[in-house]
């Protein structure tokens, strides 16, 4: 008789799965305490005969059939075939399962620090139950088997759940063989869900614990996904090789409730998003490879236990402390070239004996402003620097380290309005259809009418890795910022905090378009600085102590004006007409089309005589040329509850001292800071202080 046939007798008809597995009715059957299923009871016919059911109660009658059917089994084939006189068999003893061998070892490898894979762990499955789950945890194990639709392997099905302390009991009859247990054909493995469950869950609403997260990667080697691991010390209660291409990391997360769980994963996977973890492996009631298991020529292996930081709150402190930055010596900076910058990506000038050098203006992940009244054309003046800096040539004198990509984010023009912008330059330029064709990637935009603060960074953020533009143009600032660009609160953490790790972890360069106030007249700007103009943007002054540049255009007449590099603008390289370096470029509107001309400095008796009311400029009073100068720092540095007349005034001494108007504290109580509160500079307390006004 065959084994087949010997198994049909002691338990009745089989439905057999392959030549040596199949699925039968238990013997112990009308013992069960719990409902039965059609696959709880299993024959196996291959090596030690064994059959086996997933209830406990029948436990007795299950091994009393086992042992008939070794017996019977064993009886017949001694009596067919008897040991050939040439050769001796060695027979496997009939009531001990043969443990599963291992047909292509997992690799040892080792990584970039030297540091090698363990080696696994034996007995690895009762160790891993034993060392991750409580007595009374309820566990579910479950067998895998071939998605018909993608070839993939899967859970045959939700699971089995028992006990931990029930697993370990049947393992204990196999020692600890989870092969005896779960049977596939084609060893496609054994998964268990890597977190305690509720009896006969299957949902992440059944979870009873939220212990563990899974995290793998499967685009990455062994070795460098154990280094990863090690390295940042995630706190790790298994590591389990897959016996395929991935370490499972069963992650110490131990939240209190679903929505902790949800937040400390998506901290992991944050943290590793540049390497690209499995994004299906987030929830969690999900299943993981169970070690010690065959899985197609190759085992499930546990390689640790219990590695990286103890928990979660440990590893956070470590994270912390990760976190802090070294610090850099002196030497490191004194070693430093900055005549040959990698990161520079405008300013470029040259020594004499003709070698490139870096001047730095504008560096990877650094930005700058564009500052201009509105309707001077500071829109049509991005087009001019986006077509010039891709094809790699200096505008007005600025050098980019070579052909720029430009994307320009914008609010307020229509593509009829960018047509002919940039058909202007197009033409000024005398570009060739092939040139516009080359340069088609180089400059682009998006209109975008519809997000604003923090919404629109986010969006940015995605925008920017998606094109990898060299320069980011946001065009304006106000149609984006979401916030009041006065609060200098609000404009801190725009940029700063919301925009800077953007800039820094992409390296764009961006440069922000923004409005200056209403027009100044001539008096109020006589004796202004570059600094001066560099703070004339609206809002808080912080826009321009975040920025590295400022570009600020300033209309002298109806169809000229001066484009002011007033912050940092000797980096940028700029030349007039004949060459000369310079920080003030003189342009004009083109006669026909949308175009910018660069012009020669108009000549001391060619520029403007009279202000906006046609009056000659006259010299102001002392005290009107205080009130009238730029003084953002001073007056921003006024704490919350204000500040004395007499106090005020002996800061003002000091500005007024550097700007050579030379007025004393006495003078400047008695007839500069009422001034100051009429224009709206200062404001006045019911205590009598003076506060920092709404123009200030």
């Amino acid at each position: 008789m065959t084994r087949r046939e010997i198994a049909e007798e002691i338990v009745g008809q089989i439905k057999w799965e392959s030549d040596t597995f199949g699925l039968c009715t238990c013997p112990g059957i009308q013992f069960h305490t719990k409902a039965n299923g059609d696959r709880d009871c299993r024959v196996y016919l291959d090596s030690s005969p064994t059959i086996t059911c997933f209830h406990a109660s029948c436990e007795l009658e299950v091994e009393k059939a086992t042992a008939l059917l070794r017996s019977r089994i064993g009886k017949e084939e001694w009596k067919d075939k008897s040991p050939s006189p040439k050769k001796f068999v060695k027979r496997v003893p009939m009531d001990a399962p043969t443990p599963p061998q291992l047909s292509q070892p997992v690799e040892l490898l080792t990584v970039d620090q030297g540091e090698a894979i363990p080696v696994p762990i034996e007995d690895s499955t009762r160790k891993l139950l034993k060392t991750l789950f409580k007595h009374d945890d309820v566990i579910a194990i479950c067998g895998a088997v071939s998605d018909e639709a993608t070839g993939r392997e899967i859970p045959s099905g939700g699971g089995v759940t028992l006990s931990r302390d029930e697993w370990i009991a049947k393992l204990d009859k196999y020692d600890g063989n989870p092969n005896c247990i779960f049977y596939s054909a084609k060893d496609y493995g054994i998964y268990i869900r890597i977190n305690p469950m509720k009896d006969g869950g299957t949902k992440d609403s059944d979870v009873a614990c939220y212990r563990h997260a899974l995290v793998e990667f499967d685009n990455l080697s062994i070795g460098e996904q154990w280094r990863i691991y090690r390295e940042f010390k995630l706190p790790c209660a298994a590591i389990i090789h897959s016996g395929g291409k991935s370490l499972h990391a069963w992650v110490k997360v131990d939240a209190d409730n679903l929505t902790e769980y949800k937040k400390r994963v998506d901290y992991i996977y944050e943290l590793f998003e540049q390497h690209k973890p499995d994004p299906k492996n987030t929830n969690p009631s999900r299943f993981s490879r169970l070690p010690g298991c065959r899985r197609q020529g190759a085992r499930q292996e546990l390689l640790a236990l219990n590695v990286g930081a103890n928990g979660w709150a440990e590893w956070m402190q470590l994270r912390d402390l990760d976190t802090v930055q070294k610090p850099k010596g002196l030497k490191h900076y004194s070693e430093l070239d900055t005549r040959h910058d990698k990161s520079c990506v405008i300013g470029f000038g040259e020594q004499a004996d003709g070698t490139t050098v870096t001047t730095r203006y504008l560096c990877e992940g650094k930005s700058a402003w564009l500052l201009g009244p509105s309707g001077v054309g500071k829109s049509s003046l991005v087009a001019e620097f986006a077509v010039g800096w891709a094809q790699g040539r200096d505008v007005f004198g600025i050098r980019p380290r070579g052909p720029l990509k430009s994307l320009i984010i914008q609010a307020e023009n229509d593509d009829h309005d960018i047509a002919e912008m940039l058909q202007g330059v197009i033409r000024a330029n005398c570009m060739t259809p092939e040139q516009v064709e080359a340069l088609d990637d180089k400059v682009q935009f998006i209109t975008e009418i519809t997000r604003s603060g923090d919404s629109f960074i986010t969006w940015l953020n995605k925008v920017v890795q998606a094109h990898k533009p060299d320069i980011l143009w946001v065009d304006p600032l106000l149609s984006f910022a979401g916030i009041n660009v006065s609060d200098q609160q609000q404009v801190t953490h725009f940029l700063r905090t919301c925009l800077n790790p953007m800039l820094d972890a992409t390296k764009v360069v961006m440069i922000g378009v923004h409005h200056t106030g209403k027009p100044k007249s001539i008096k109020e700007t006589a004796s202004w600085t570059a600094i001066d103009y560099a703070y004339s943007g609206l809002g808080s002054s912080e826009m321009v102590n975040w920025a590295r540049g400022v570009i600020v255009v300033k209309p002298v007449s109806s169809t000229q004006f001066e484009m002011k590099l007033a912050k940092r603008g000797k980096r940028a390289g700029a030349k007039d007409l004949q060459g000369n370096p310079t920080n003030e470029i003189w342009i004009e509107h083109a006669q026909q089309g949308i175009k910018w001309v660069q012009i020669d400095a108009p000549k001391a008796e060619e520029c403007p005589e009279s202000d906006d009311d046609g009056e000659k400029p006259v010299r102001l009073p002392k005290p009107q040329q205080l009130a009238s100068l730029n003084l953002h720092e001073t007056l921003w540095a006024i704490p919350a509850g204000g500040m004395t007349g007499k106090e005020l005034a002996k800061k003002l001494e000091i500005v007024s001292k550097k700007a050579s108007i030379g007025l004393s504290a006495n003078q400047i109580m008695k007839n500069v800071l009422d001034l100051l509160v009429k224009n709206g500079k200062l404001a006045v307390t019911d205590e009598g202080n003076y506060i920092k006004g709404p123009n200030a």
